[in-house]
């Protein structure tokens, strides 16, 4: 069963799923143990008086018809623990539509003159440059921070353009690199605020659709308000 096919079973499912799944796989490891049964039986019945099957074989056999159940146990239990954690998933991100997050991304949401956004920096930076495009991918703007600290860097965009008009509101993409005491320049990881609009369930695991246009996974929320 792939992760894709269990996860939409598990949503048209009732509270039964698990016990009707799990039922078939015993069953399947109950019917496996009676056919080994049946054989060894068998075996026992037909061997030569005088030639008996050793111990040591019968004992082998043994292990090998415990050691396919115990892979069928494991397996049921596995695949119960990932529908549980699926299903966990999704309740956690339901309960974030509304709410503002904090997440990994490049997108920058500018309305009634105000944009947020943020850098992460493993170091130290001389400086911070940030660049911001539109949707078109043009450079709108580009503003030198200064230095910072190692961290979470906090970025207030008022929208002001070079030319002295103002933005449109709108979605903006921004990159930010840090310039280090010797001159060099390093990516820097952009940080986004947007509001959580809807979700939507993928096999790879929950995915959040934010205000700003972007879409990120659960782990890439770094905070929630």
């Amino acid at each position: 069963m792939t992760t894709a096919t269990q996860a939409s079973t598990i949503t048209r499912s009732s509270d039964g799923l698990y016990e009707k799944i799990g039922s078939r796989q015993t069953d399947k490891a109950e019917s496996s143990q009676d056919r080994f049964l049946k054989l060894l039986v068998k075996q026992l019945q037909s061997q030569d008086p005088m030639n008996p099957m050793d111990n040591a074989q019968t004992t082998s056999q043994m292990a090998q018809i415990n050691t396919v159940t115990g892979i069928e146990k494991l397996n049921k239990s596995m695949n119960d623990l990932l529908g549980s954690y699926s299903a966990n998933q999704t309740f956690q991100a339901a309960s974030m539509i509304g709410h503002g997050v904090l997440a990994e991304g490049g997108m920058m949401a500018f309305a009634e003159g105000h944009g947020s956004a943020a850098v992460l920096l493993d170091k130290p930076m001389a400086n911070v440059k940030v660049k911001v495009f539109d949707a078109g991918g043009r450079l709108v703007d580009q503003e030198p921070l200064g230095a910072a600290k190692a961290g979470r860097l906090s970025i207030d965009w008022d929208g002001k353009l070079p030319d002295g008009s103002t933005a449109a509101a709108g979605n903006y993409r921004i990159e930010a690199v840090g310039i280090t005491d010797d001159g060099t320049e390093i990516a820097l990881k952009s940080l986004n605020y947007s509001k959580v609009t809807s979700i939507s369930v993928t096999p790879e695991g929950s995915r959040l659709h934010l205000a700003n246009g972007s879409e990120v996974s659960l782990n890439s929320i770094v905070q929630l308000n």
